[in-house]
């Protein structure tokens, strides 16, 4: 082949992810944050798996599809809607039964939040579905010409993770925990009109899944140099765009040469963040979430910007109180005694 295997991950990456946001910019797809959202865990993949990518699409097109369903079935028992979801919540933490298998799940349960949400404010959540199944029509095919082009290599993947050789099974103490957190998110969700900050479920789903404290912990020391940090480049990015907003040539030019510059810091030891694994990648989504949310050809409204970084430090710190409150009940004898029992 004429690029090397790293030069053909890092060329078919790029162009994936940078024009699968254009794609959905130009066709004026009404939430093109859903490109960023799709296309992501393709982009990371080492090998094209059409079934492996559809059955993906379907299952957060079916959690949207469940939350948005159970809304309006239980609209005017709003006691009932919440004790669904709930139970909901907790059959799919069941059915995941391995810690590993967890991360399945966080974006999963962030659509089924997203639908049951925006159903109980009123919103219509088929406007979303039909966005979600425009971007599918032409991110598959993209993504099943680049792989072409730049063909597959089963030893490079953007975020290669490694297998565990033992499962660590979910008891199911934790799965009422992590069930009961998540439903009291969604609850404050539906009293609460909180329009685009339904987008921190997604960090608060990715740090309750993990089950562990300490992996928690992690998680709450990223959410500044990673979520805020991703605000701050996003405004950047639509700052470029005031002038030139109309232009698709300079919009172009402005989302390729981010994302370039994200993967290629990914790919070069030089530039690396070597301390957080998969900084890049997770900053790439951080900025363009915001980005493809708030930009507008037509004017700059950085408030947003700085009102998702306020939403952020907020989940930090509805985090932080987790994990004191979740380490002071660990260190308790009747804690110990329980997990002991259920091993």
């Amino acid at each position: 082949m004429w690029l090397s295997s790293e030069k053909q991950v890092f060329y078919r990456a790029t162009l994936l992810f940078s024009l699968s946001v254009l794609f959905a910019l130009i066709l004026n797809i009404s939430t093109p944050v859903w490109s960023v959202l799709i296309v992501t865990p393709i982009v990371t993949m080492s090998k094209f798996k059409l079934d492996r990518i559809l059955i993906s699409i379907i299952k957060q097109i079916a959690c949207l599809t469940a939350g948005m369903i159970i809304a309006e079935i239980f609209y005017h028992q709003f006691f009932m809607m919440w004790l669904v979801s709930a139970l909901f919540v907790y059959f799919m933490i069941s059915r995941a039964k391995y810690h590993e298998n967890s991360f399945i799940l966080m974006a999963l349960f962030f659509f089924f939040s997203f639908g049951l949400v925006k159903t109980t404010e009123g919103i219509p959540v088929e406007n979303t579905i039909y966005s979600m199944v425009q971007i599918t029509f032409y991110v598959v095919p993209l993504a099943w010409f680049l792989f072409t082009i730049f063909p597959e290599n089963k030893t490079i993947a953007l975020l290669d993770i490694e297998k565990p050789k033992t499962l660590t099974p979910i008891t199911q103490f934790q799965c009422i925990i992590v069930t009961m957190i998540i439903s009291i998110v969604n609850l404050v969700f539906m009293l609460v009109t909180l329009e685009s900050a339904i987008f921190c479920i997604v960090v608060i789903n990715a740090a309750l899944l993990t089950f562990n404290l300490s992996k928690l912990k992690q998680h709450i020391g990223l959410i500044i140099p990673i979520q805020v940090g991703g605000c701050i480049i996003g405004l950047i990015m639509n700052a470029m765009l005031l002038r030139q907003g109309t232009n698709i040539l300079w919009t172009s030019l402005v989302i390729v040469t981010f994302s370039f510059l994200f993967i290629y810091a990914h790919f070069n030891p030089k530039y690396k963040f070597k301390s957080i694994y998969g900084y890049e990648i997770s900053l790439l989504r951080a900025t363009f979430i915001p980005f493809t949310l708030y930009s507008e050809s037509h004017g700059f409204n950085p408030e947003s910007y700085l009102h998702r970084s306020y939403d952020m430090l907020v989940t930090l710190i509805f985090l932080t109180i987790l994990w004191k409150v979740g380490q002071y009940f660990a260190s308790s004898p009747k804690y110990q005694r329980l997990v002991n029992k259920e091993v």
